[in-house]
């Protein structure tokens, strides 16, 4: 017990430390690369204590983790939908809402087939596998990864069409981001319908969804600037379960991760290119939110 507190009050001591940095920086990436260092060097010294603490310390630890990425899950649907449904908003008309829909649903789906690709052949580049992670439990049964393999093409994009859309504000299924998308883009077009149709309605529509776009940005704010408490616990659950001679290849793997993000920056510098804006300007613009994407690699 007094060493599970010990380490509890290592936690909050280093939780300190971070904020206090932030304070002085206004950095977040600074400050989660610094918490990744922390958790990293928690999660080492877990490996020289006996098994029984290390799993009690991992199962308090595990509730700054966990909690972090549940609230991550919580406001990244709201995030979606909100953003898009706002987006809508600001438009004149309908004229170009088909287009726009078709940009969104098919640029997303083109980027996670190119993601992906990015992905197998990084993997197969640096010749890795999942050979030193056996020890480690699996989230995918056999029949899971069967059952998905044998879907076809017809079925896949049927599936994406949503029919219960409570059901994927919850995240349930795996293609709940697109099904979300595709009613956001339905209640859109609506949207534009009854500003045209019935302008009183509309503008209060209108003020409404600006509202709540507000109060969702207040609140995804909130959950960002837990980051670095966040990815300390995780990384320190990551490194206490690894053994020395595994971490050769954890690094290897958290590298390519890294190298395949910064080849879909190339990738969309690209498109950008293509579509006649500057990557250079675009990436000044959203450089916070693509430094708190790469160091945390979250979606």
């Amino acid at each position: 017990m007094v060493v599970t507190l010990a380490y509890i009050v290592l936690f909050l001591v280093f939780s300190w430390v971070i904020l206090r940095i932030n304070q002085k920086s206004d950095s977040l990436s600074k400050s989660v690369f610094i918490a990744i260092f922390l958790g990293a060097v928690i999660g080492l010294s877990l490996h020289f204590i006996s098994a029984n603490h290390t799993k009690t310390i991992i199962e308090w630890y595990s509730i700054v983790g966990n909690g972090y990425v549940h609230l991550l899950k919580l406001v990244a649907i709201p995030l979606i939908f909100i953003s898009i449904l706002s987006a809508i908003n600001k438009l004149e008309n309908s004229a170009g809402i088909g287009k726009m829909s078709l940009t969104i649903v098919g640029c997303m789906l083109c980027l996670v087939m190119v993601a992906g690709f990015i992905g197998l052949l990084t993997a197969h580049v640096l010749g890795l596998d999942a050979s030193a992670f056996v020890h480690m439990p699996s989230m995918l049964t056999t029949e899971e990864v069967n059952k998905t393999a044998a879907v076809s093409i017809p079925q896949l994009v049927t599936s994406l069409i949503p029919t219960n859309i409570f059901l994927d504000l919850t995240g349930a299924r795996s293609v709940s981001v697109i099904g979300i998308v595709i009613f956001t883009l339905i209640a859109g077009i609506a949207l534009l319908k009854v500003k045209k149709e019935a302008p009183e309605e509309g503008q209060k529509l209108s003020a409404g969804i600006n509202a709540i776009q507000i109060w969702v940005m207040k609140m995804v704010r909130i959950v960002i600037a837990l980051t670095p408490y966040g990815v300390m616990a995780l990384m320190t659950t990551v490194f206490s379960s690894y053994h020395f001679e595994q971490f050769a290849s954890l690094l290897g793997f958290i590298g390519a991760c890294y190298i395949a993000i910064f080849m879909m920056f190339i990738v969309h510098a690209i498109l950008l290119i293509l579509s006649g804006n500057n990557p250079a300007r675009y990436f000044r613009m959203v450089w916070p939110v693509l430094t708190f994407a790469f160091v945390s690699r979250s979606s």
